[in-house]
């Protein structure tokens, strides 16, 4: 790539990533050159002129929060089932009165991903436990190598990685996989992850890291940890866990009341956070060389999903985003029986961005920590 084009895009894009304002809180967005080289570069090869075009579109709309988007998203969410063998205490799906038990078949992929044109990146997320549908790796062989998706990220509750599915997690082209892991006991974690076995989780994880090392893998494995009330003494135990298991990253996150979807639950599940003790396990984690973080106190201004890219259901539904992915709650609409291109700035879409930008907060919003964060 031509120098001069080079700086041309950084200059461009950093002036648009370094920051954006909402009311009195400003964001600080660091664009490292090399990163914005990278996916500039990538979009060129990709996509040449249009795809480098579309990608300063793309942060534009992140900076200014505007109504309607321009360009296309370079990240789409995608549901792979519905299914989960587990019936976690913190999870609204455990309280489902009726099931959601679609997949999302290859077939389906194909119609949905052949509508995004200039993607870098999917993340496998949901209620539900991916690896459950049967077309799940063929998807992600799509996705990393006909697609040709820069960074897939895989979210699993980990008790169906054995062997096998070890090898195909290390050798498919995914990125990063995510195992939640709410408690460092056993007693702990079995409470809280009805149907999943502490010990044969934690065999799982290993096998996953005692395979990436054997074949030199780049995977990055992360551990999740939900805090409430059962596990919330267990922060420096989880930071200790997840450094003898060889991970390299671990999260550490409140529990969503629009997750759990019962005002009554959450109030029983949540915990006024200790700062202290976050304070303890992260400096805990900083001596083992651990990345973490700590996902609580949200700046004012980083809820961005109606401006990013959607999350899609197993059955095509764009919900509002991962906190909130039940389609039967609130949804904009089937991009497999709407073109995604008609649905991004539907009336629909855009009233809900205008409800959040200036501060309002969407019925399907009430009770998120990112909900209202524009005022």
């Amino acid at each position: 790539m031509n120098h001069k084009y080079i700086c041309f895009i950084k200059l461009t894009v950093e002036r648009y990533l370094k920051g954006y304002e909402h009311g009195d809180s400003m964001i600080k967005i660091t664009a490292k050159f090399s990163r914005i080289k990278f996916l500039m570069e990538r979009s060129l090869l990709k996509n040449g002129i249009s795809g480098v075009y579309n990608m300063l579109l793309y942060g534009l709309t992140l900076k200014l929060n505007k109504d309607k988007i321009m360009g296309e998203p370079i990240t789409v969410q995608l549901e792979p089932t519905g299914k989960c063998n587990l019936r976690c205490t913190m999870c609204k799906r455990t309280y489902y009165d009726e099931q959601r038990i679609q997949d999302l078949t290859f077939d389906r992929y194909l119609k949905i991903i052949g509508q995004f044109k200039y993607l870098n990146n999917i993340i496998f997320t949901g209620l539900g436990e991916g690896i459950m549908n049967k077309d799940f790796f063929r998807i992600v062989d799509h996705a990393k190598n006909v697609k040709k998706v820069d960074f897939i990220f895989v979210i699993s509750n980990g008790t169906l990685l054995n062997r096998e599915v070890c090898e195909k997690f290390v050798n498919s082209g995914i990125d990063k996989v995510a195992i939640s892991f709410d408690g460092a006991t056993k007693e702990t974690y079995n409470s809280i992850r009805a149907g999943a076995d502490y010990d044969k989780v934690l065999a799982n994880i290993k096998t996953l890291v005692e395979t990436k090392k054997r074949y030199g893998s780049k995977i990055i494995v992360h551990l999740g940890f939900v805090l409430m009330k059962k596990n919330a003494h267990q922060m420096k135990e989880i930071v200790n866990l997840a450094h003898g298991l060889g991970v390299s990253t671990l999260s550490i996150g409140v529990v969503n009341p629009n997750f759990t979807g019962k005002e009554e639950l959450h109030s029983a599940l949540a915990i006024k956070v200790d700062d202290k003790a976050v304070e303890e396990a992260e400096a805990l984690a900083k001596s083992y060389g651990l990345g973490f973080e700590f996902a609580r106190d949200v700046p004012k201004g980083v809820c961005g999903y109606p401006w990013q890219g959607p999350f899609i259901t197993a059955d095509g539904y764009i919900a509002t985003c991962c906190v909130n992915p039940d389609p039967r709650t609130f949804n904009f609409g089937n991009v497999l029986e709407t073109p995604y291109s008609e649905l991004k700035n539907s009336r629909q879409v855009v009233s809900f961005r205008k409800h959040l930008a200036s501060g309002g907060v969407p019925p399907n919003c009430t009770g998120c920590p990112l909900a209202g964060v524009h005022n």
